[in-house]
Formats: structure tokens, sequence, C-alpha cells
């Protein structure tokens, strides 16, 4: 049987399953100029079935288009598509148009309710499609989250699509119904896909191209407002139709979402694609040693042979590297205070491959309690998708760049966070402490130190100053009163003679920001000091009569701008101040947000300085919005928008 043939038997099984159904229906074949007889077979086999009819496109192509033209030329209240190449099963026809019948928007023939209805595809021709449904998820439309917005087999009430434009060329015209139409309520429905008997799949690279293409221009209609504009070819021959009006009061209330966090969702897909491009390429890179955790791992393997002393000697921590790690020309120096290094020591048990992973896998867990930590803040993102609050965080470059670095940065995270339930619960000797331990970040605490002070938050500072003096007394026990003494030196020593490795020209912060002037050392160094001071003073007016959690949040928003030393990984405890300003009820001007979130794509195209606008937005944002009372979302229990509209 070739792939003509197929029309024939498609058919026969169409007709037989839809004659059980009590409605009038015909079935239309639209044929795009095929080569293989089909318009002939079709043509001959309507003389005989008066219910099928054959229309043909000339010099037209795209699936897509051919749907909607075969639409177009029939008055029918109940839509449907499916392909004849017998892996649409026709039998399935009567359930879908019952399910319309009794009442659902759209019902769809999924290929993914049951483990074995994909059984004849690849593992790669099923990751792909997996990897595709992920991917759409963003742009489906409000409260509807279907498992296969991909399948080509539905059926529909015409009057979910009036009004709507879709694109002509492409393979994927379910989910832009399922993002432009009028959907109240979705019913999936199981089937196993066929093996195709003639004829090869239309899948090709173009397909790829088309569907990245649909994506984008979704997500763009999405976030600029441009749902549903323009006239279709299948609503404009609609107008003279008696097709029932939907009734609006009907609808489902959900809560609507601000179109500045839609700016995240549209481009999620986007991010995160070209997050797991980054994890592909630059894994095996990190685990043959390129990666900041060699030093860390050099500095374990020293205060495990009892050689404390020597994690400030830069040609033993190379030597130490090269053997240990991998050959570089130049090795990585350990900069952060000897007591951080304590954590360090059970990897170096592992070879640098293992402690790799296992680093990995400790900063991921940080990640997850400090999600939990601050979930019940990102109430906005759970309304636009249940996924949109885990996504964000680790969907955040900061947070990758971390990972992959096998940076502290999520350590320092869990901290921060922990000291913001803390305060919450009016436990400021704690806060401060938990603030203190992070003291291997020294460039971070102190300013939020300093402005504590200034607030006259004496408990917090003497917790952190607790903990910052028993980090003191470990250090020094561990490499000795002298290198604990010169260690600001070494620091200033390695800032400079490395400063490729730390290199001011991708610092996201005012120091990064003021390296693009290209301005004399001098001149350069006394604008950063006068900005700094600024941003301090401006930080503590503001806030000076604010709760003490919001005073926590522009403390750290001010310590990345003045950290001396700040690179991309540091600024993923800015996801405190966000989840802090996510989770006020009254905000409306939410724009900081997707700026800051989405802005630091940039840090991998190494324009990390640029970075520091919108963190500066972010903090000028906060020291306007403190002037003006907060409401805070009432309980951590995020609206459900479920309603049932999945079946």
């Amino acid at each position: 049987m070739n792939e003509a043939e197929n029309i024939g038997a498609v058919l026969d099984r169409a007709r037989e399953a839809l004659s059980r159904l009590p409605l009038e229906w015909e079935i239309l074949v639209v044929d795009d100029d095929s080569t293989d007889g089909t318009a002939e077979i079709v043509r001959r086999y309507s003389e005989t079935h008066a219910a099928v009819r054959l229309l043909e496109r000339h010099a037209q192509r795209g699936l897509a288009g051919a749907i909607t033209y075969g639409w177009r030329h029939t008055d029918a209240d109940v839509l449907g598509v499916m392909d004849a190449d017998l892996q649409h099963p026709p039998e399935l026809l009567p359930k879908l148009v019952t399910r319309v019948c009794q009442g659902s928007d759209i019902a769809i023939a999924s290929r993914y309710l049951h483990a074995d209805s994909m059984e004849a595809w690849s593992q790669r021709r099923r990751t792909i499609s997996r990897l595709s449904v992920l991917a759409s998820k963003p742009v489906q439309g409000s409260g509807l989250r279907v498992r296969d917005p991909m399948s080509g087999f539905f059926v529909l009430r015409r009057e979910c699509i009036k009004g709507a434009s879709f694109q002509p060329k492409g393979f994927k015209l379910l989910l832009e119904i399922l993002a432009k139409g009028h959907i109240r309520s979705v019913a999936e429905i199981p089937f196993k896909f066929g093996t195709r008997t003639a004829g090869k799949s239309k899948a090709n690279a173009m397909t790829a191209v088309y569907y990245f293409s649909l994506l984008c221009r979704l997500s763009r209609e999405m976030v600029f407002g441009q749902k549903n504009a323009g006239r279709s070819e299948v609503s404009d021959s609609l107008e003279t139709l008696t097709a029932r009006k939907i009734v609006e009061e009907h609808r489902p209330s959900g809560t609507q979402r601000p179109r500045s966090l839609e700016v995240i969702l549209g481009l999620l897909p986007l991010v995160l694609g070209l997050q797991l491009l980054i994890w592909i390429v630059y894994l095996p890179v990190a685990l043959r040693g390129n990666a900041d955790f060699r030093n860390c791992y050099s500095t374990g393997l020293l205060l495990r042979s009892g050689r404390g002393h020597q994690i400030y000697d830069y040609e033993v921590q190379h030597k130490l590297q090269d053997a240990f790690v991998s050959q570089t020309p130049t090795g990585m120096p350990y900069v952060h205070p000897p007591y951080e290094a304590l954590l360090f020591v059970p990897f170096s048990f592992l070879t640098y491959r293992g402690a790799f992973l296992c680093w990995l896998g400790l900063n991921v867990i940080c990640l997850l309690v400090s999600y939990r930590i601050l979930r019940g803040r990102l109430w906005r993102l759970d309304e636009a998708w249940r996924w949109l609050p885990f996504l964000f965080f680790i969907g955040f470059i900061p947070v990758t760049v971390a990972l992959m670095q096998g940076q502290d940065s999520l350590i320092t995270l869990l901290f921060l966070s922990t000291a913001l339930i803390s305060l919450e619960s009016g436990n400021d000797l704690l806060a401060g402490f938990m603030v203190g331990l992070a003291a291997y970040k020294f460039q971070l605490v102190v300013p939020i130190g300093c402005l504590f002070f200034l607030w006259r938050r004496w408990r917090f500072v003497c917790g952190t100053c607790l903990s910052a003096l028993a980090a003191i007394a470990v250090s020094g026990f561990i490499a000795g009163t002298e290198n604990l003494l010169s260690y600001v030196g070494y620091v200033r020593e390695a800032a400079t003679k490395f400063a490729v490795l730390m290199p001011v020209a991708r610092m996201p912060n005012l120091r990064g920001l003021v390296s693009l002037l290209h301005l004399r050392p001098g001149i350069s160094t006394s604008l950063v000091l006068i900005l700094s001071l600024a941003v301090m003073a401006l930080a503590g007016w503001s806030a000076r009569k604010s709760s003490v959690d919001w005073q926590f949040s522009i403390a750290i928003s001010a310590a990345v701008l003045v950290g001396y030393h700040v690179m991309t990984h540091d600024l993923s405890i800015l996801l405190v101040p966000m989840a802090m300003i996510l989770g006020e009820r009254g905000t409306t001007e939410l724009w900081t947000i997707p700026m800051l979130w989405l802005s630091t794509t940039l840090c991998i195209f190494a324009h990390d300085p640029l970075v520091a606008l919108p963190v500066l937005g972010l903090f000028l944002f906060l020291a306007v919005r403190l002037q003006r009372p907060v409401v805070k979302w009432p309980g951590s229990t995020p609206l459900d928008l479920s309603d049932g509209t999945l079946a």
C-alpha cells in the first residue's frame, strides 16, 4: 500500500466511526498539489460518498494553512483534524467528538497519557518530542496545561478560534490554538500512535525552524498584548455563520497576571534552552578541572595534610592543582578566609571529578532549601504557572554560573534566606549570626552589617559580630596568626597579580560599571568610592523607618552594588530581595524583576558590567518603594488556578 492508497483506508474507517454518531458530519481532504495520486483517489471516492469532499490548494504549503483552509470551507460548529497516514486511529473520532459535545472546548488525542503510546519511536525522537512539549508550556493559555500540546489529532468548537489568526506554515497548529483560542476546558484522550505504513515523516530541520519561530512569536504576542490581533482565514468566513456564542459569564475568573511577569514566562523556553546548551558544553570542561572549584579542592588537600599555613602560597597551590586536578599554565589562588577551607576537607578524600560532582550536589541541595524558604513569596509566579517559581530560581543565570563553576554563592544564598525568616520571626540575633557565617564573602557582609548598624539593629549587629569573630578565631587556628594578619594584603595582591582570572571588567557592580568609562586609575577609584557612599547613604535613609525584613532586602541589593569584588555568581543572593518584591500584594511596578532576571544572560556573553544597571534599578525601586506602606501577601498558600480545567 502506497501513501496515497492510505487515504481510501482512512476514509473507510473514519466513515464507519462517524456513522455511529447521531450528528451530521462530513469529511474534507485537503490536497496541496501532491503528485502521488491522492487527489484522484479522493475525487473518485467522493463520487460515491457525498459526505466526503476534496479541497485542492495550488502553490501553497504548510499543514497549519491546509487545516485552516479546510475549516474555512465548512460551516460545521465542531471542527477536527487528523492525519491520513494511519498513525491517527479514526476509531477514536467518536470519543473526541462526544467529549466536545458534552462540554469540553477541545478534545485532544494524547500520546503521553500511556507509557507505551510511542513505543515504536526511537529514543532520540521521544526525547526531542518531550523537550518540545516542555518548551511549549509557558506559552499555553493561562490555566491550561495540556500533556500533548503538539498533537495533530484533535476536535474543537468553532467558536473557540473566532477572531484568532494562525501561522500558515508549520506543523503545530494545536499549540497556537491553546495559546490564542478562547479555551476554557480541555479533554485529553489517550491513544497509541500508529506505525507509518507508507511514505516518510515530513519533520525535518525546517520543522524545527518553524517551531522555534512559532515559540518566539507566541512569546512576543504574550508579552506585548497581540494575542488575538488580526483576522484569520477561519474567522473571516465565520461572520455569517450561526455558531453558538461563548458565554463569558461561565469563564473561570482567574487572576490577571502582570504583563511584566509574562516577559519571563514568554522568554523562559529560550533562557532555559540556552542554559541547557551551556551545561552540555561546559560540564565536561569543568570536570577536567577548568572551574573555580579547583582552588577549593587543592585547599582541602592542604588542610587535610596539615599544611593549612600554606593555603596562601601560590606556588604550592599551583603544583598541587597540576598534580591532583589538571595541568594549566596558571594556577588559581585561594583568596577566601581560612575557616571556609574546612568545608572542602571532606571532598579532598575523593578524586577531583568525584569531588566536583559531590560539591555540585551540595549546591543543588542549598538551592532547593533556599527555594523552599522563599517559595511562599513567589505567589505571583505561581498564579502564572505552577512550575514558574521553581524555573525562576534555576533559570536565574547567576545560579547556573555558581553551579557550573563550583562556587559557594548558593551557600551564601541559603544563609541569607535563613536570616530573612529569622528576621520575620523576630529573632534578629540568629539572623545576624547567619549573615556573619557568610563572612567568607566579607565584601558583601560588611556593607550589610554597616547598614544595620546605621539602623541601630543592635541584636542583628551583635549576632553578625559573634559569628564573624568565631570565623576569625578558627581562621587563625588553621592558617596561623601571621597568615591571618597578612590576609588583606594577600587578597589585594592577588586581585592585581591575577587580574586575568578576576577581571574588574567582568564585575556586575559599580566598580565594573565605572571600568567601562576607561578613566585613569585614581579618578576611577574615587568615582567608585563616591558612588558607593551615595548608595549606602540612600539605602540607610530610605529604609530607616521600614520593617527589618525590607531593610534586609535593600541591604543585600546595596551590598551587591558596592562590594569591592563581585562576580556573576554572587548575584544569586538577589533572589532574596526579588522574592520580597514578588511577595508584596500591592506592587504593580514589577518591571525591575524581568529586567534583572533576563539581563543576567549578558554575563554569558562577557557583558557583565551592564548587568549593574538593572541591579541599580532594583535598588532604586526598593529605595522609592520603601517610602510607601507595603502590603504583603497574607499567607504563603498560592492561588490555585487549576479549577478542574484539565480533564
